[in-house]
């Protein structure tokens, strides 16, 4: 578990310094706030509101009930310590951070693997106010008791992810794996982390769609899951703006994935395989959240770097610190939403 403690350190001392040098303070938590943080805080802070986005609109469609309440549960929980609503934020997200780091460490102990895992593209989203951090943690919790046929201990991890992070839906497919043994149970429970979300906003909204109903508003980010997108940015400009940085993480983990996929079914590694396809669409399936974030979600990759070559996988780690650096920065700019 030091290795995975001394990985997890390096990869937030590269986040915190990156923030230093362009200007921030990054024991500010304010700093660590950007966007949708915002909609977490605010349901820790006073639960879930649903409010019209306009005369007319009803039943109501903005508000914050976009946003699942694993997080915020747990912020709420940390600010009874004491610590402010944005450190509670941090401190839940980069306790989250370390334990994916430590579960990452039961599959391997690989510093190529350690070190992408603690910088994966997306990284800044897993040290700031988000849940995907949350979401990966319980996510490998999964893909761990699942290699065990611990079904009923995956299928809560399953749930803990949902409730983090909608996308982790997904692992209800990968609970297919083993279906014969394990009778659909992790499947099962994955799906039924949704109930206490919706439960939540039905009984502090009055709507059981209100989740639905957040995500019908206006996008704010326009789609982000046409693949060619990010190929057709390098094409006009090499400059080192945020757009062509997200374009080369796209390229990147597509890359990885790839080459995961290839090198799963070869081995016949079907739990992987079928964690890795669910999630990789997830990902790129949700036109309202950029792709740059959801991206994060895929740091379990990672698991594939010890098939490769030494040379192949150094690299990889390699590209995750030169993409996290940049990106961090942009982020503290509020350039990325």
């Amino acid at each position: 578990m030091k290795r995975a403690a001394l990985a997890w350190l390096a990869g937030t001392v590269v986040v915190l310094y990156t923030a230093w040098s362009f200007g921030y303070m990054p024991f500010h938590g304010s700093n660590w706030v950007r966007n949708d943080s915002n909609h977490y805080l605010t349901i820790a802070q006073g639960g879930y509101v649903a409010i019209p986005c306009g005369e007319g609109d009803d039943p109501p469609h903005c508000g914050n009930t976009g946003w699942f309440p694993g997080y915020p549960l747990l912020i709420r929980a940390a600010h009874l310590t004491g610590l402010s609503w944005p450190w509670a934020g941090l401190v839940v997200a980069w306790a989250a951070g370390l334990g994916a780091l430590m579960l990452i460490c039961r599959f391997t102990r690989s510093w190529p693997v350690l070190l992408y895992a603690s910088l994966a593209p997306g990284v800044v989203f897993t040290r700031s106010v988000f849940p995907l951090s949350l979401a990966l943690v319980a996510t490998l919790g999964f893909l761990w008791h699942m290699r065990r046929e611990r079904w009923l201990l995956a299928g809560l991890c399953g749930a803990a992810a949902v409730c983090a992070y909608p996308t982790a839906a997904a692992l209800a497919l990968t609970g297919l794996w083993g279906i014969r043994r394990s009778r659909g149970l992790p499947s099962l429970l994955t799906l039924a982390g949704l109930v206490p979300a919706f439960a939540l906003e039905r009984i502090e909204t009055g709507h059981w769609d209100a989740y639905f109903l957040c995500q019908q508003k206006p996008l704010q980010y326009g789609p982000h899951h046409d693949l060619r997108e990010p190929f057709a940015r390098l094409i006009g400009s090499f400059k080192l703006d945020h757009g062509v940085m997200q374009a080369w993480q796209t390229i990147a983990v597509t890359l990885l994935f790839a080459i995961a996929v290839w090198v799963w079914s070869r081995d016949r590694d079907w739990l992987l395989l079928a964690w890795a396809v669910p999630a990789w669409l997830a990902a790129y399936s949700e036109s309202w959240v950029a792709v740059y974030r959801t991206e994060a979600a895929l740091m379990p990759l990672a698991l594939v770097l010890p098939r490769l070559p030494k040379p192949v996988a150094w690299a990889f780690a390699t590209s995750a610190v030169a993409l996290a650096i940049p990106m961090t920065g942009f982020f503290v700019r509020s350039t990325l939403m």
